[in-house]
């Protein structure tokens, strides 16, 4: 039977098309669900779909070598709601889920707060590599605001849980956060408004987190970036051709 949904992140989404129309993201929603529906797309399926498509949009799909659209990211989702359906059939067949021992339900009801992070499978997987981001990342901070930080167990611990959350609740990869890190430390503004890695969920008066906000900023940045090369590189060759 064909699955009748996938998972949405509004957060993902909202910074994914901040720079879409709002007629393109119509578009965008109405190509996503078709696929999901039908799988990869010949262009000409699409353009039949919703008409022209601007080079925004055509940026959010990837071409195979046999010239049909896909969206790597809603791939995954599916691929992930088949995984997790397959594991509860298995479950199912094998009388279930496990029967929870009473210590652990108390370890899971009464938090261990001598961990840095909640016990969880994926965080346990990424708790070193988040760990080391967020030493490295004080460090950094440490050396342009001296006076304003203060670096200790509590903070450090905070700030792992902080993270986890961006990335067990919120949706997004560490990827992300890494990636927007990167570009805090190195922006005037964002750098003194993330002292403090707890304040990422933070939300502002736009609605959205202190996190969000970066990303977007960040992404931004990025495609202003592309922009200037792209101009640069053309304006280049027109010199050639004079």
């Amino acid at each position: 039977m064909k699955d009748p949904a996938f998972l949405f992140y509004p957060g993902d989404f909202l910074i994914g098309t901040a720079e879409l129309t709002n007629e393109e993201v119509g578009q965008y929603i109405r190509i996503l669900s078709y696929m999901h529906q039908k799988g990869r797309l010949k262009e000409e399926t699409i353009r039949l779909l919703v008409g022209s498509i601007s080079v925004n949009l055509k940026s959010k799909f990837g071409i195979d070598d046999n010239g049909f659209w896909y969206n790597k990211r809603l791939e995954n989702e599916i691929e992930k709601r088949k995984n997790f359906y397959k594991s509860r059939l298995e479950n199912g067949r094998k009388g279930g889920r496990p029967k929870t021992t009473n210590n652990l339900i108390e370890t899971e009801s009464k938090p261990n707060h001598n961990l840095p992070i909640n016990i969880n499978r994926n965080i346990i997987e990424n708790k070193n590599e988040i760990e080391l981001l967020v030493n490295e990342y004080y460090k950094y901070q440490k050396v342009s605001f001296p006076n304003l930080i203060k670096i200790d167990d509590k903070l450090i611990n905070k700030s792992i849980e902080t993270i986890d959350k961006l990335i067990r609740l919120d949706g997004f990869t560490l990827d992300d956060v890494k990636t927007v890190l990167s570009f805090v430390i190195k922006d005037d503004f964002w750098q003194k408004q993330v002292l403090s890695l707890v304040s990422l969920r933070n939300k502002g008066k736009n609605g959205n987190t202190k996190f969000v906000n970066a990303k977007i900023s960040s992404e931004s940045h990025i495609s202003k970036s592309e922009k200037n090369k792209r101009v640069l590189k053309q304006w280049g060759r027109d010199r050639e051709d004079k």
